[in-house]
């Protein structure tokens, strides 16, 4: 889908109201180019007498991929929780930290939004080169404390990681998968033991519906 800055303005104007309150001061709102992040949130800062004061707020929303309505939405929400924290004076334990993952999980469940703590994107999900049949290694973890993990891994480096998993107690069950599913639209492809914990109902989801495969004999483009 093809955006204008009309678009994001239409849209900001709406969540905030129906997702912040209406709270939010209006920030400049633009597109850009980048091809390392969805989205992005800054601002500058002016020093008071005995205060710092934030101003010139500003989201970028990047055209270099070809997203869907609702995924642009997400992204745009995703900033717009970062322009909250910044504009409330919230003090985060990192930039996706405990306050942040609590909005985006709240609103996530209260409003059927697909966030994720990362906006980044890997180059090849430029616009025009997403294959239809874009392949994703999947790891399931099941914990022994009853958490959830999904990760996209790096193919090159799942015998290392599944190795290492061998060894781990924590772990109480590993799967491997493969998936198209756009949900995994994001994700970082990682190469060492790092996952995002999800809710047990979207775990049994998504790997109900995904393919199992045995390292080795399948390989992901």
């Amino acid at each position: 889908m093809k955006i204008t800055v009309n678009d994001i303005k239409e849209w900001f104007g709406r969540f905030n109201d129906e997702y912040f309150g209406g709270e939010l001061p209006q920030p400049r709102l633009m597109l850009s180019k980048a091809s390392t992040r969805l989205g992005s949130m800054a601002y500058r800062r002016r020093r008071k007498l005995f205060s710092t004061e934030l101003y010139d707020f500003t989201i970028r929303i990047s055209t270099c991929y070809d997203l869907t309505q609702k995924e642009y939405r997400d992204v745009l929400v995703h900033e717009m929780i970062h322009l909250y924290i910044a504009y409330k004076g919230l003090h985060d334990t990192s930039p996706h930290g405990q306050v942040f993952r609590s909005i985006m999980e709240r609103l996530n469940r209260t409003h059927g939004l697909n966030m994720s703590v990362s906006a980044s994107v890997n180059k090849e999900k430029r616009e025009g080169g997403v294959p239809e049949d874009k392949t994703y290694l999947v790891l399931a973890l099941r914990m022994v404390n009853g958490d959830r993990m999904l990760s996209v891994v790096n193919p090159r480096y799942a015998l290392s990681i599944d190795r290492r998993l061998g060894t781990i107690r924590q772990v109480e069950h590993r799967e491997w998968f493969s998936s198209t599913d756009k949900y995994f639209f994001g994700f970082p492809a990682v190469r060492s033991l790092r996952g995002r914990k999800v809710k047990k109902e979207l775990f049994d989801e998504m790997t109900g519906k995904m393919t199992a495969v045995k390292l080795g004999t399948k390989s992901t483009n």
